[in-house]
């Protein structure tokens, strides 16, 4: 069945590759890369409104290639992501936090720890549905439009929770992609 399918083979297979053959200082230097790359991407929203909002949430595919190296350094890249903000749109930092950077981390997670489609998806879902949840009621901010008030209710959570497991899918479906490509760049190199 398609979402019982396990997916993770290219993921474990670029994690031993890196573990193996990059030294420290080359896989710190990747991640440095990473996340300079994730804090541009997440800045485009403020700097150029329009196009900027489509490319904003490519910030999620650095931070996850970091994970897939080892989940210490995607928390590595992902700390080292906000700092960059910090110092560049410190108004994208909350954003990044609980949205794009999450959802790299735990897409990374899912693929190198769950393995299966259903359990990637579902956690990355559960981790965006936190993320958005800590947004909207506790910081009131409305990082789904106006469609989705601050006052909580089930229902807006649900619709939130298809919302990110719709959002994780694609994801998941775009990072099989990325890491068919990710490890012939790698053990080519």
């Amino acid at each position: 069945m398609y979402f019982s399918n396990k997916i993770s083979q290219y993921a474990e297979d670029i994690n031993i590759n890196v573990k193996i053959n990059y030294s420290r200082v080359k896989k710190m230097t990747i991640i440095a890369f990473l996340s300079a790359l994730a804090s541009v991407f997440q800045c485009f929203g403020d700097l150029a409104p329009g196009i900027g909002y489509l490319i904003s949430p490519l910030a999620t595919a650095p931070i996850f290639i970091s994970t897939i190296f080892s989940i210490s350094y995607g928390i590595i890249g992902y700390i080292l992501t906000m700092l960059l903000l910090l110092a560049f749109m410190p108004s994208e930092i909350i954003l990044f936090a609980f949205t794009t950077g999450l959802l790299g981390i735990s897409l990374g997670i899912g693929f190198l720890c769950l393995g299966r489609r259903i359990y990637i998806i579902a956690f990355s879902a559960v981790m965006l549905l936190v993320g958005i949840s800590i947004l909207l009621y506790a910081f009131q901010i409305p990082v789904l439009g106006p469609a989705v008030s601050y006052d909580f209710n089930i229902k807006k959570l649900l619709f939130v929770y298809i919302f990110g497991f719709l959002y994780s899918w694609l994801w998941t479906e775009l990072i099989i992609i990325i890491l068919k490509r990710l490890k012939k760049i790698l053990f080519y190199c």
